[in-house]
């Protein structure tokens, strides 16, 4: 038996070592700004911060389709490049400056509600606003962020430097969420009001260093997107890659709040819940960790393949956790591993394939066809959930169990859809010596 060295031990965090280095430093600062806005302005916050103004879950699960469903204006990115003559710089910077720091607004709704300004059904339609405008923007925005990297860097930095970004994004919003979630669950009513505006302001704060960040980034230059007649028809890989994603973006709006399940149906403690987030947050973290330092490596599309399958069994797994069921807290918790690693994985390797497949302006125009695809089927998905979380009210854990059967069934059929290379390992991107190489190596 070969014994481990502690270099060959070391190795999966070389990569890590080499993006922690100075000249990295204008990407590792917007990958943590990102990070603490992720935990402290996204649905990690204000989903429970709806739950304690007593809005009804499935109104909360349809406030938590909103940011997704406001993506879809990303369709009209290459319009707008168009008419401001393919200045992405200006139009990112810009939403940034506009949604990024939305964790103001929040904070002062919160604050609100602390000195009891405002009663909560006001307060619950004022965080309803911001999510539509403002975390629908930022999803816009986000993706602009990562087409603007993609156009300055070269191919083989990209691929170095992108993946540990949105590792280094989810792994830290995940140690960031996990403090948050115990403090909160021991705070009382009047403290957690205060709580809740403190960790908004925290986001909010976090959005300056962004901004300054992105601003200072190298020039993309005019983006010139012709107009859709006068465009070549996708290539089939990238054509079936689009559609496995809106299988998974089906998957998505179909999966149910674990946390109200555990406690609505299987009569666990809001503690439980907590410690549920948490779970997922370590797994969250390892996988980014991992996922990350590999991705410029391996195979993009088979490490999708291998992701939306997880997510599909980590939904199986929850049938499991039926009521009367002894082991149902231990199985909850490894759907909820599984679901993490498969999520972060997901995540990854869903924009790492697509930056594979078209570069420059066809990304641009890729991304925006993309994004809307997945917004409307992620969309009409969540309507149908948010009608079985008000239908699970009175029947019970058979909806559930439907609820967990029928998210995982589109990411086993987009798993499938998923056309995968012969080997895991790719190509290097130096030796390449052309884009549609690239794509094919992906």
């Amino acid at each position: 038996m070969i014994k481990p060295t502690a270099r060959t031990l070391a190795a999966p965090f070389s990569p890590w070592r080499v993006f922690a280095s100075r000249r990295n430093r204008p990407y590792q600062v917007i990958a943590g700004s990102q990070a603490v806005v992720a935990a402290f302005a996204t649905d990690a916050l204000f989903v429970p911060f709806l739950l304690v103004l007593g809005a009804n879950p499935a109104f909360v699960t349809f406030i938590g389709l909103l940011p997704v469903l406001g993506s879809a204006a990303q369709a009209f990115m290459p319009t707008a490049l168009r008419r401001t003559d393919g200045n992405l710089r200006r139009i990112t910077v810009a939403l940034i400056a506009a949604t990024e720091t939305r964790g103001l607004w929040f904070a002062a709704v919160a604050v609100a509600v602390a000195l009891r300004l405002v009663p909560d059904g006001v307060a619950v339609a004022l965080i309803a606003l911001i999510v539509l405008v403002a975390n629908s923007g930022a999803l816009v925005a986000e993706a602009n962020l990562f087409s603007w990297l993609a156009i300055v860097l070269p191919e083989e930095e990209r691929r170095r430097v992108t993946p540990k970004m949105m590792g280094m994004t989810a792994g830290a919003s995940a140690l960031l969420l996990l403090p948050a979630g115990v403090a909160l669950d021991e705070a009382g009513s009047t403290v957690a009001a205060w709580l809740y505006a403190a960790l908004f302001a925290a986001a909010f704060l976090a959005s300056l260093p962004l901004l300054r960040a992105v601003a200072r980034l190298p020039s993309p230059g005019r983006v010139s997107i012709p107009r859709a007649e006068t465009v070549p028809a996708p290539a089939p890989t990238l054509r079936s890659f689009v559609r496995a994603s809106t299988w998974n973006a089906v998957g998505v709006g179909l999966t149910p709040y674990l946390g109200v399940f555990a406690v609505a149906v299987l009569g666990m403690s809001p503690g439980f819940a907590v410690v549920l987030s948490g779970v997922w947050a370590l797994a969250s973290l390892a996988a980014s960790a991992v996922v990350g330092a590999v991705l410029a490596q391996v195979s993009s599309a088979r490490l999708l393949r291998a992701s939306y399958a997880l997510r599909g069994v980590g939904m199986l797994l929850c049938l499991a956790a039926f009521p009367g069921n002894d082991a149902a807290a231990p199985v909850l918790l490894a759907a909820v591993t599984v679901s993490a690693i498969g999520y972060q994985a997901t995540v990854l390797a869903q924009t790492e394939r697509l930056f594979r497949l078209a570069a420059g302006p066809a990304l641009v125009a890729a991304q925006a066809n993309m994004t809307a695809r997945n917004a409307a089927a992620f969309t009409a998905a969540g309507l149908v959930l948010s009608g079985a979380t008000v239908l699970a009210d009175a029947i019970g854990f058979p909806v559930w169990a439907g609820m967990f059967l029928a998210s995982a069934v589109p990411r086993f059929v987009a798993a499938r859809g998923t056309k995968v290379p012969a080997r895991w390992r790719t190509t290097s991107p130096a030796s390449l010596s052309a884009p549609a190489t690239a794509a094919s190596a992906a």
